[in-house]
Parts: structure tokens; C-alpha cells; sequence
């Protein structure tokens, strides 16, 4: 396979209507992507261009409020300054502006509601309940807590 004809993902929709969900999918397949086009190979300020031009033109909108804190040396252990050109800060900080928004009374609400539908089978059906399941927070009660659905 070429790689060069390797398609990023679409961009990131921020306004989806459970943005933790669609962050950590999105974030998933962008860094198949980027294993995939060895992108790990390039500037670090070029790798971040390029995760700003993938996830589309409302992520630079989002980049441009992140605060990026300096090196504090006065608490130990010392906090390390935080680069807008570091992938992984800036990967970190998508993150946090798309989590927070995760509830997980709603979430919980999500799961106990989700029916089977009628022409859905018992197998999808169930991997989509551990999908809710696991923004529940039920730790190691989420196969109690299935079971229980089912």
C-alpha cells in the first residue's frame, strides 16, 4: 500500500452532541494516521500543523484559546512547561476541552435508557451498551451493570 495515498480522517465535528465520544474516536484515528504516514518523523511544530489541518478549521479556532502554562521549578517535583509545537500537549489539551463536558449522571442516564431496538441484534446491541457502559464509571461493576440491562 502507498502511503502517500493514505486518507487522514475527517475532521473533528465539535459540535457533536456527545463531544467526549466523538473526541476519542477521532483522536484514535488520527493516530493511526499519523503511526501510519510516520509523521513521528517530522518537525515536532510541523507534526502539530498537521493535526490542526486534519481535525479541521473550528480546531485551530479551539487551539488559539488553549493557555499553555511555563515551567514552574518553585514545587517539587518541578511542573514542566507546556509547547504548543508538542503533539502530545496538544493532543492533551483537545482532550480537556472535549471532556469536561462528560457527565456521568447523563451518562448513566444514556445507558439505562438504551433499548434494544427492533431490528437491532443482541450482539450489537450489547457491544453498544459496553460502549456506554464504559463512560459510566462503573469500574469493576460494568459487567454487573450489563448483565442487570440485559
Amino acid at each position: 500500500m502507498n502511503m502517500d495515498n493514505l486518507k487522514p480522517p475527517a475532521p473533528m465535528n465539535f459540535r457533536a452532541n456527545n463531544l467526549a465520544d466523538a473526541w476519542d474516536k477521532w483522536e484514535q484515528r488520527f493516530r493511526n494516521f499519523y503511526k501510519a504516514t510516520e509523521t513521528k518523523k517530522k518537525p515536532k511544530d510541523v507534526q502539530v500543523a498537521i493535526l490542526l489541518e486534519v481535525a479541521g478549521p473550528e480546531a485551530l479556532d479551539i487551539f488559539n484559546t488553549f493557555v499553555f502554562r511555563g515551567a514552574d521549578d518553585s514545587v517539587e517535583p518541578a511542573i514542566p512547561a507546556e509547547s504548543k509545537d508538542e503533539l502530545e500537549t496538544v493532543l492533551t489539551k483537545f482532550g480537556e476541552h472535549c471532556k469536561p463536558r462528560r457527565s456521568v449522571v447523563f451518562e448513566r442516564h444514556r445507558f439505562w435508557k438504551r433499548d434494544q431496538q427492533e431490528d437491532e441484534s443482541v450482539d450489537s446491541w450489547i457491544v453498544d451498551l459496553r460502549l456506554l457502559a464504559g463512560s459510566c464509571g462503573y469500574g469493576d461493576q460494568e459487567n454487573s451493570m450489563i448483565r442487570d440491562k440485559l
